[in-house]
Formats: C-alpha cells, structure tokens, sequence
C-alpha cells in the first residue's frame, strides 16, 4: 500500500492545485525524491520548482549533512532548484508558506532559469 504523505505536503499540494499550479509528487527515485514538483505552464514534461516538506524522508536522513548540504548538492546538480517547506512554519501561518512558494516561483519564472 502507498505511504501516506506528511500533512504538511498534502495541504500544501492541495493550496498550490487551488491556485492554478500543475503538480507532481515524489519525484525521482532513492533518497533523493522531490516532495512536490511544480510544472512548467509552458511545458507540462519539465518542473520550474522542487518543494521539500519535513516529512519522512527528510527526518530519515542520517545525518543532518544528509538532510541539507548533500540532498541539496545531488538535487543541484540535476538541475532542481529547491524551496523548502517547514511544519512549524507551516503550522504558524499556512498561508505565508503558499505565499513563499509562490514568491519563489515567481523569481524562477522572472529569471528565465532553466527547469528540469
């Protein structure tokens, strides 16, 4: 059976799917999935921006170097840019967090940055 995503992803999926956002989740394989996947509105095959929540995985690191530098460095290096999403933060102010998301969208798309 599939394992039950964190709250804080499910919510978070839903709040972005609300306000027009194509998603993906868990993507990637191993250690190293990508919780929510934003996809590019112009290109539904590639992701404008990777979203990690504290959820399983990243509790389930190692080590904390697992958690951070390392996944960052991986995910970087095939092309991911990374936002990532707190439950505490989450759970203080759920709509600040969309809005962080969004901001960080925004930037990626004012930029013309590569997606993956």
């Amino acid at each position: 059976s599939p394992i039950p995503h964190p709250p804080i992803e499910d919510q978070l999926a839903h709040a972005l799917a609300q306000r027009g956002m194509s998603l993906a989740r868990q993507i990637g394989h191993s250690d190293f999935r990508i919780d929510i996947a934003i996809r590019d509105a112009r290109d539904s095959g590639r992701f404008v921006l990777g979203i990690e929540c504290d959820g399983d995985d990243y509790r389930d690191a190692a080590t904390a170097r697992d958690r951070e530098r390392l996944r960052e460095q991986v995910l970087g290096g095939l092309g991911w840019h990374i936002q990532r999403a707190w439950s505490a933060d989450w759970a203080q102010n759920a709509e600040a967090e969309v809005e962080r998301v969004l901001a960080a969208l925004a930037d990626r798309r004012q930029g013309g940055k590569e997606t993956v």
